[in-house]
């Protein structure tokens, strides 16, 4: 029995040497900024809108899959004009790792920091969001994941911090023109 367990420990000990060396080499070996030209491309695809990554992006791995992100922008929906539709100074969201493997998502707080957000709507009742919202390839996606048998068994979210946001309301279809700044929110799950 002791043997065994003697046995065991070893295991265990190696097991640990593993993930902790993976976890500290990992992140050297990959560079998520190699990356941004396809991030950027894959959102023009999808959205049709520019996506511009100014900051680096900073991958953790373990026990967290994470990526840290300096300054983000989203342009903003043809015939809303020039200002972003969403830009941010920081932003962070990692996912646990291991519950991935039983297609299980668990994110940590996602973090923003510095959030502008432009939302308007034009004098037809239009939004800027409404492609978003509402686009063809969005209304796809979940039929072709359930063809496929793809998909979450579970989603827990472990909050959101906003801090320093600044959302701008500008409704053209009634004249209404509202600014919340140094906006925070901190939630729960």
């Amino acid at each position: 029995m002791g043997k065994l367990f003697k046995i065991l420990g070893i295991f265990v000990a190696v097991l640990v040497v593993i993930v902790v060396a993976a976890a500290v080499i990992l992140p050297s070996m990959f560079d998520p900024n190699d990356y941004k030209a396809d991030i950027v491309e894959k959102v023009k695809e999808k959205t049709g809108r520019t996506l511009a990554i100014e900051g680096d992006l900073k991958l953790s791995v373990f026990p967290w899959l994470g990526v840290d992100m300096g300054k983000l922008q989203l342009s903003n929906a043809k015939g809303f004009g020039d200002k972003p539709f969403a830009a941010v100074n920081r932003a962070a969201v990692r996912v646990k790792l291991m519950p991935l493997l039983s297609s299980q998502l668990e994110v940590d707080t996602v973090e923003l920091d510095g959030l502008q957000l432009n939302l308007a709507k034009n004098k037809a009742g239009a939004t800027n969001w409404d492609d978003l919202a509402h686009g063809e390839k969005i209304a796809e996606a979940p039929a072709a994941e359930a063809e496929s048998g793809l998909g979450l068994a579970g989603f827990t979210i472990g909050g959101v911090a906003i801090n320093n946001a600044n959302i701008d309301w500008d409704d053209k279809s009634t004249g209404q023109h509202y600014t919340i700044e140094q906006f925070a929110l901190n939630t729960g799950g």
